[in-house]
């Protein structure tokens, strides 16, 4: 009787309760593991997110860079890099010239920094954003040369007894004006100093470089637009060429150029295109001590300084061929007048 017993709870244990007639086998166990552990789907990668110091469309790119507060430190149309970047004066930015008697330079805060900034700017980046492919910048600008400092290339000694001014410039930049996809446009708004280092003498108008370009030094063609493209020559180092009409700037196959255009406003002031071409070597922070040299392009208004006041442009940067960008000046002076 008792091996009867053992006999049954034996058969049970192998066979089971439920179907007595199928045997519970290694690969069956496999197949109910593998149901139970399926893998669970892999979840979507997650979209990147937007960068959030380039705006750009389908011929135009443009980076504003921390390391130089801000200022626009690269420029691409078509993928050709316009900024070069070898010190902390040749980025796409802004400047400002007070009216003092010791040199264009001795009272000047830019955008990027100093004259001697390596690896960071001594200008403040208070806010930088970008929305809806429009870039949003708004800086406290240091003095571009240091207290003390002489720039003898330009003949300018400081008059400011400290590294960071009380200007401000603030920046709302975007790509594309009026169905023109090669127009970059500008709108800067800046704060004059309400109060000025001690022992400063301020007399005079201020000069506000509202927009600043560097040509690559291989471009070597110019020309005024006045009705049609008037070529004039290379310009002399360390010499500005003010003119009240704007100027191209192109390659010397006229396969790029770049040009600025004011959008007029109802500020009065005296307005003018500078072409200013220096040697590189009289840059204090120059890595290229040999360089030939660069071509500024400035966008300046100038008007009789105001101490605490503040002053709103409109500037286009225009890119393309050399035909191209003709034709888009030749269209925004067909409608202004």
């Amino acid at each position: 009787m008792h091996y009867f017993i053992l006999f049954l709870i034996t058969s049970i244990s192998i066979f089971g309760c439920g179907d007595s007639n199928k045997e519970v086998t290694i690969e069956d166990s496999k197949n109910d593991q593998a149901i139970v552990e399926t893998e669970p789907e892999p979840e979507p990668e997650p979209e990147p997110e937007p960068e959030k110091d380039i705006i750009k469309n389908e011929i135009i790119e443009i980076k504003s860079c921390k390391k130089y507060a801000g200022a626009i430190c690269s420029l691409k149309y078509k993928g050709f890099e316009i900024v070069d970047n070898k010190d902390f004066g040749r980025q796409i930015q802004s400047a400002v010239n007070y009216p003092t008697h010791s040199g264009p330079e001795s009272y000047n805060p830019t955008e990027a920094g100093n004259i001697r900034d390596v690896s960071e700017s001594s200008s403040e980046l208070l806010n930088m954003s970008i929305k809806d492919n429009v870039l949003y910048t708004n800086n406290q600008m240091a003095y571009w040369l240091e207290p003390n400092q002489c720039n003898n290339g330009v003949v300018s000694c400081a008059v400011n007894k400290k590294e960071l001014s009380n200007t401000f410039v603030s920046k709302e930049i975007s790509i594309g004006y009026q169905g023109f996809n090669n127009v970059v446009h500008f709108k800067t708004l800046f704060d004059v100093e309400s109060n000025v280092d001690e022992g400063v003498r301020l007399d005079g108008r201020i000069q506000f470089q509202v927009l600043a370009t560097h040509t690559p030094s291989s471009w070597d063609k110019f020309y005024l637009f006045q009705e049609e493209l008037v070529p004039f020559q290379a310009p002399i180092k360390n010499k500005n060429y003010p003119y009240e009409s704007p100027i191209i700037s192109a390659s010397r196959d006229g396969s790029i150029a770049i040009a600025l255009l004011k959008i007029p406003n109802n500020s009065p002031t005296e307005y003018v295109f500078d072409l200013y071409s220096m040697k590189h070597a009289d840059r204090a922070a120059s890595s290229l001590p040999n360089e030939t040299g660069v071509t500024a392009l400035f966008d300046l208004y100038i008007t009789p300084l105001v101490l605490g006041s503040t002053h709103y442009f409109e500037t286009l940067l225009i890119l393309g061929t050399l035909e191209e960008v003709k034709e888009t000046i030749e269209h925004f002076h067909k409608e202004k007048d």
